[in-house]
């Protein structure tokens, strides 16, 4: 696989740590060979062996040379360059050292070299700021590539250390300046999926049989229990990650696991010379498993299932467009790769992705289907074919403009006038969504209609049902049953009985951005056959559906179906600051929103697991056991407060419950005294 890591500046340390092996011996040093068009104008030569000083000027932004400036500005921050290290699968690296085989060297170096000249072609400098920003290709790059062979416990693990220079160069004016590195970070995944297509290309030619992996593939006939021997460093990241999780009680993040690793990371071994190195690691081989080793060399191998380029682009194309209805066309090169490795040139696959007679659609970059495209104008078309032909949904009750705010008002107005088979009702948490629902509800029972609520989800279903609660005791008969009587959307669009109960019905769809662009189509198609109406609520902007197509932002976008919608957050109405916060949050200014909460002091960071939990409890807990007013039809009631601890993984999920029942306990106090975890 194929990782790249910023180098923030330059450090005499950094050469020595890419030169240098994994172990101390005396005068031993890895080579490493210079790559890159960019090479002569930094003073290099592609293809030679870069010398110590050259590396360590031009990582300083010198030229190698001459020692004059590369680019123009040079802080003290500047970043070197970038790191891209490409590991070999571990069968391979096994077969290499342990059983010999020399030739499997050649390929990884030449697998290296071939996805490096294709990193290149995204090399890009920045011009302009802000929303002027733009990336221009220059397809320059210079570099120096550092092959090793083991990791830091000493096991066989062959693996490259790219090491890019922080320069690239314009065209017309021939200038130098800082590479841009955006696009390669972008392309991670596939320039792996590259790196490993030209590995398996090579080693089949070698005679090896592949097998599928988790991580890509592995050597046919290497004995399993090897490959975990010899991946000590893997295991010990990974228990080093589990314990770090446990004590946290949630998960790493990417850049927090890239921290932990370089922390628990082992000294170098010192004073070995090769020869020690190798017996160290065959000291860890019986008989047995060297003699199967070695008899992959020379066994004959079945050829592999041939899988046509055609075949592999139909497989891409089935497992992406599932999910999505547009994608990065390096994605779909990816995709192909991944289902065919080693057995189609890059420049095939590029040339069979960007073939219009395979139906692909392409433009800026990213790559779709005619059937995507055929099911979005077919929504559309429906949808728009239903605008302005019934009658209103319902009436305003006489004293509407009191029971709620302007906003609010106006949205229920827009509904209510609505004459289109789909209505949009859109909001952020927190806007009055609810309410202004419940009162549309209200007026659509006026007339006479209806009303049959749906969500995505069972979880959606039931806050449903507990909001129907909550409005029949608000004495809003109507919309409390029509929202306790919620079902879930799969059962509508499966179950023909239900689907025969919605005739004349409007139907209301929450959480409707969660809905997949197939899905909205069918619901849409079904309303129309039972010549029902569509009230479609929730945030599209919260909410993405987890199946192909952003349905909710086209529906919203490109067709003319009414949208009602509420900005103003009103749930803390009572704290401006904290409304203030909750605005920007719900907004995507989440930067500003967090400043916000930071100033009122509501953002308490505490750093011990244990200390944070016991802490979270006791104060839920103290607010679950205060009271608030609640104002009914009837009277004002006094009703418990509710609280809710949120936990960003199952382990701190379970770790909070588990101290939340021993706390409910010790006090007395159960689920049925209305408090629970």
């Amino acid at each position: 696989m194929l990782s790249i890591q910023r180098c923030k500046r330059f450090s005499h340390a950094l050469g020595e740590y890419l030169r240098q092996a994994d172990y101390y011996s005396e005068g031993m040093k890895v080579e490493g060979r210079c790559f890159g068009q960019l090479c002569p104008a930094v003073g290099l030569t592609e293809g030679a062996v870069i010398s110590d000083p050259a590396f360590e000027r031009v990582a300083d932004n010198h030229h190698a040379d001459t020692g004059s400036k590369l680019t123009a500005r040079q802080k003290s921050t500047r970043r070197a360059g970038y790191d891209a290290a490409f590991n070999a699968p571990k069968s391979v690296s096994v077969q290499a050292f342990i059983a010999g085989d020399d030739r499997l060297l050649t390929a990884h170096e030449c697998a290296v070299a071939e996805t490096l000249r294709e990193l290149e072609t995204f090399a890009c400098h920045q011009t302009g700021q802000g929303i002027n920003k733009r990336y221009v290709p220059t397809g320059k790059l210079a570099g120096a590539v550092f092959r090793h062979g083991e990791s830091r416990a000493l096991d066989p693990h062959l693996h490259s250390h790219a090491f890019i220079f922080n320069a690239t160069q314009t065209q017309s004016p021939a200038r130098l300046l800082a590479l841009e590195s955006s696009v390669i970070f972008a392309r991670t995944n596939y320039l792996t999926a590259v790196y490993r297509n030209v590995l398996a290309r090579e080693v089949s030619l070698l005679g090896y049989g592949l097998s599928p992996a988790p991580h890509g593939f592995e050597l046919e006939g290497v004995p399993p229990e090897l490959l975990v021997r010899f991946s000590k460093r893997a295991e010990e990241r990974d228990q080093a990650i589990a314990t770090h999780e446990a004590e946290l009680g949630r998960e790493l993040s990417r850049d927090e696991i890239a921290v932990l690793v370089r922390e628990n990371r082992a000294k170098k071994q010192y004073e070995l010379t090769p020869a020690e190195v190798r017996q160290h690691q065959m000291a860890q081989v019986n008989e047995a498993e060297l003699r199967q080793l070695h008899a992959l060399r020379t066994e004959a191998k079945s050829s592999p299932e041939r899988i046509s380029l055609e075949a592999a682009l139909t497989r891409a194309r089935d497992h992406i467009f599932e999910r999505w209805t547009v994608v990065p066309v390096h994605d779909l090169m990816a995709e192909v790769i991944r289902q065919s490795y080693g057995q189609h040139a890059l420049a095939d696959v590029k040339s069979a992705v960007t073939n219009r007679a395979n139906g692909l659609l392409h433009a800026e970059g990213n790559v779709s289907t005619q059937a995507a495209l055929d099911l979005e104008r077919a929504l559309v078309d429906r949808v728009n074919a239903g605008s302005a032909t019934h009658n209103e949904l319902g009436f305003l009750a006489w004293d509407a403009s009191e029971r709620c705010g302007s906003e609010q008002f106006a949205a229920l107005e827009k509904i209510l006038n609505s004459k289109d088979r789909v209505t949009v009702f859109r909001g952020r948490a927190g806007t009055g969504k609810t309410t202004t629902l419940a009162l549309a509800i209200e007026g659509i029972a006026r007339i006479n209609r209806e009303v049959a609520c749906f969500a995505p989800s069972t979880q959606a279903v039931e806050v449903l049902k507990k909001d129907g609660a909550e409005q029949l005791r608000a004495g809003r008969t109507a919309a409390g049953t029509a929202l306790a009587n919620a079902e879930t959307l799969q059962r509508l669009l499966a179950d023909p009985a239900l689907q025969a109960s919605i005739s004349h019905k409007l139907l209301i769809v929450d959480e409707y951005g969660l809905l997949s662009l197939r899905q909205l189509k069918d619901l849409v198609d079904l309303a129309e056959k039972r010549r029902a109406r569509l009230l479609l609520v929730g945030d599209s902007a919260q909410h993405k559906s987890v199946e192909a197509g952003d349905a909710a932002r086209i529906l919203e976008r490109e067709t003319r179906a009414t949208v009602a919608e509420l900005r103003d957050i009103k749930r803390q109405s009572a704290n401006p600051a904290y409304r203030a916060a909750a605005q920007a949050l719900a907004s995507g200014d989440l930067a500003e929103g967090l400043r916000r909460l930071d100033r009122m002091g509501a953002i308490v960071e505490v750093e011990n697991p244990t200390v944070r939990r016991v802490q979270m409890v006791a104060e839920w807990f103290a607010a679950s056991r205060e009271t608030k007013i609640v104002r009914t039809r009837k009277s004002d009631q006094t009703r418990p407060k509710t609280a809710l601890m949120v936990a960003p993984t199952w382990t701190e999920i379970d770790a909070l419950n588990t101290h939340a029942r021993a706390t409910l306990r010790a006090h007395g106090v159960g689920s049925a005294n209305g408090v629970s975890p």
